[in-house]
This record gives structure tokens, sequence and C-alpha cells, in this order.
């Protein structure tokens, strides 16, 4: 009779099956002889322990679930144990969970064990099974619960813009920006219409884009790689405008190529324009020297409008002036009216008979008369020679 201890091994894949035990003795003076009795062995695998999420490298923020649903055993498992610690070696370890729930909430911005925005960060998940056996498993995570920064450079607020084609641009702030989406309401709706996939931190991106005429309010949406989002902090607004403004002379302006005895000149306009910000007159001489101008920033903007203007009391009554009128709007659009030309002229044309006319007082045997006269006038119209009888009634002119 003896008694012995035995150390029996198994293979990795052997958990959870039945193996039958039988002992033999073998003597080298005797027979060999085998126990009558068979013992029942039941092998137990080590647990699998395994993260559902997060992932290895995933970003987490907020409060969130972990679950370790993945993890597995040929027996139950009983104990779900879940560290935070900031390094690898878990050498100070903070609890999340200790229980039989393969979930656990974590609430990322009351933990004081990893840095925030730092990849010195591991969750560690301790499995344990009804016999007793553990295993265990981490995974790198960052913390981030910093909101994205974004700032709108251009256009500034309540711009006008004379172009349907437009440039947005933003500089975005975050460690770990992921993308960028602008917004703006051109349909009406505040919603998003084009994404940057490829933004960096602190770097001055732009969306460029087509808008119609109209009034716009439009933001810029960035988020991190944590999920973290934000838009600037208030919306800017973009006028589009690219229709140029009406005008024309209308009545009291006189016809082009005028003349007149007086020392003034009327111009009136018509001026059809809603987002009006100025008109000009403009009066020139005949060298095209600048004479006059004078702006008005304000007319009625209901419609069409008139707007005019009187050049009074100009120094040079004898001389040949141009006028003109321009309307700007406030995106930057402009229209002018065509130049037309006035001449005044306060000088009594000279005039005298000259060579070939007969003195005064002539008696002539024939019948007929030659007048010849001398003019200086520079804006001659015409000449009107009149020939009267004895009783000064008009014979012929």
């Amino acid at each position: 009779y003896c008694n012995q201890t035995f150390n029996i091994k198994t293979g990795l894949n052997s958990g959870n099956n039945n193996f039958s035990l039988r002992c033999n003795a073998v003597s080298t003076i005797a027979p060999t002889t085998s126990s009558d009795l068979f013992v029942n062995l039941t092998v137990n695998d080590h647990p699998l322990a395994a993260f559902t999420f997060p992932s290895n490298g995933s970003f987490l923020n907020d409060i969130g679930i972990l679950n370790a649903s993945a993890s597995n055993d040929d027996q139950n498992l009983t104990r779900f144990m879940f560290e935070l610690d900031d390094n690898t070696a878990f050498s100070s370890p903070a609890l999340i969970c200790d229980n039989n729930q393969s979930n656990c909430t974590f609430n990322t911005l009351t933990q004081a064990q990893c840095q925030e925005d730092a990849w010195e960060c591991y969750i560690r998940l301790n499995v344990t099974d009804s016999d007793g056996l553990k295993n265990s498993t981490l995974v790198q995570i960052q913390i981030d619960n910093t909101i994205p920064a974004v700032r709108l450079e251009k256009p500034i607020n309540d711009t006008w813009r004379n172009t349907t084609n437009n440039d947005f641009n933003y500089t975005a702030f975050d460690t770990n920006l992921d993308t960028c989406t602008l917004y703006h309401n051109e349909t009406g709706v505040f919603a998003a219409n084009e994404t940057n996939l490829t933004v960096a931190n602190n770097t001055y991106d732009i969306f460029t884009i087509n808008l119609k005429d109209g009034n716009f309010i439009w933001n810029v949406l960035c988020n991190d790689s944590a999920g973290n989002s934000a838009f600037n902090s208030s919306n800017l607004t973009i006028n589009v405008d690219t229709t140029k403004p009406k005008i024309a002379f209308s009545g009291g302006t006189e016809a082009n190529n005028t003349y007149f005895n007086r020392n003034w000149i009327f111009a009136n306009v018509s001026v059809n324009e809603s987002n009006f910000v100025n008109i000009t007159f403009y009066l020139y001489n005949s060298s095209f020297d600048l004479i006059k101008n004078t702006t008005y920033t304000s007319i009625n903007q209901s419609g069409t409008t008139n707007s005019s203007i009187n050049f009074t009391n100009l120094v040079d009554a004898n001389e040949r002036y141009y006028y003109n009128a321009t309307v700007i709007d406030k995106a930057g659009n402009e229209n002018s009216t065509e130049t037309r030309q006035t001449t005044l002229d306060n000088t009594v044309p000279q005039i005298a008979f000259d060579t070939g006319t007969p003195v005064n007082n002539t008696y002539l045997n024939r019948n007929w008369i030659f007048v010849n006269v001398s003019i200086n006038e520079s804006n001659i119209a015409n000449i009107t020679y009149y020939l009267y009888n004895s009783s000064f009634d008009l014979v012929n002119d």
C-alpha cells in the first residue's frame, strides 16, 4: 500500500471536459496491477477577459459605459473589475467598478488618475470565474473633455458681396480636431453645407461656395475625435447682391447738346436700388476737368425715386459743360447715366457789315442788293438777313 500525489497537466483547450483517471501500480517483484475504480476529473479553463467597448486607442469623454460582454469562460464569470491608471504596470490604479456586471459607468469628468488629452491612460479589466480563476486585459485610451474653439475670420459680420462665389474663412482650435462643417440658411433652413475632413489645429482654413442673392447667416461647427463639438459663439451675417442699380436722367434734365444763356445747370435722375449707399453728381468743363461733385447718402429707397441737383452760380457762364451721375449700392455695385453736354453762353454775338456791302444811304441803278457781314461767335446757331421797303414792311428774309 502506498499514498502518492500526482500533478496532472492538461492542454489549453481541455476546459469543460471530463477525464477518467485510473491508478496503475508497477513493481519489479510483483505483477502490474490497476485500480478497480475510475476517478472522474473535470478541468476548468482560465476565463477570457475582453472589452466590447472601448477599443484600444479610443477617445473617451463625458460619462460613458464600459462594456466587457465579450469576455467569456467555460464556467460562469462572477466578477468584473475595471481599473484606471496612467501606466501599464497599474502601480496605483483607481477603481472604477467591481461587481458581477459586465457593464460599468465611467465618469471621465470626475476621474483624477489620467491627464486630459494625453495617451498615458489605461483601463484594465479583471475577470473571475466561479472556480476562482482570473484573467485580465487592458486598453489604452485618451480622455478628452475639451470642446473645440472656432473663430470666424472672414467675411466679417454684415459684409456685403457682389459676387456669387464667396469664401468663408475660419480657424479651429483643438488637440484632437477631426472635422469642421460650414452651416448657412440659403435654403431657408440653417443646415450643414460643406465639411472639411482634413482640418488641423490652429490652422487658417477656407470654405468656398456659391450663394444666390440674399441675406444669410453662417457659422462653422467643429468636432474632435472624442465627439466634442462646438460652433463659434455667434452666427455672422453675409449679404449677397450681384445686381447693378438702375439710374437714368428724368424730367427737368435738359436734352444732350443744348445751349443756354444762364449760369446754372439742373439735372434730375431716377434711381431704383433697394440697397442704396450714395449717388454722386459730377460736372466737368470743356477740358473734362472736374468742376463740382456732390454726393447724397440718403434718398427714398422705396422702389424708384428721383434725386436732383442744380449746379448754380457757375463762374464761367461761357463754357461747354459735361455732367453725369453715378449710384453705388452696399455691395459695391455701381451704375452711371450717360454723359450729357450743355453749353452756357451769355456773350452777345458780334456782327458787322463787311466788304462789298454798299455804304449807308447809297443810290444804285440796279435790281439787286448785295450784303456781306463779318461775325464773331463761337456758338453760332444761324444768321438771318432781313430786307424792308420804305414803309418798313418786311420784303424778304
